[in-house]
């Protein structure tokens, strides 16, 4: 939908269909704006696959727990296994 010349998203439909969905999460319609709803939404999307953030907090994806690190390509490919600050940063997967 259309307002003050710009796109906002008035359904959960509206942001199932971007990808912004399946690449951040962000498939929850909020005060116009396409957010991370679940964790689900978030388990779903690129952004837990690759970067270990697989938890919805605020209307993001985050990362929670060394756990959600441990399973992202960012691990494997770069040590980033850590969750810390709700990102995951280059430590040791043994923690």
């Amino acid at each position: 939908m259309a307002q003050k010349g710009r796109c906002v998203a008035v359904s959960n439909d509206d942001c199932k269909r971007t990808t912004g969905c399946g690449d951040n999460g962000h498939c929850v319609a909020q005060d116009g704006k396409c957010v991370a709803g679940s964790n689900r939404d978030c388990e779903q999307s690129e952004l837990c696959l690759v970067e270990g953030l697989c938890v919805a907090q605020k209307g993001r994806c985050v990362a929670v727990s060394n756990e959600d690190c441990k399973q992202s390509s960012e691990c494997t490919d770069s040590g980033r296994c850590v969750a810390k600050d709700g990102s995951c940063v280059a430590g040791s997967n043994d923690n």
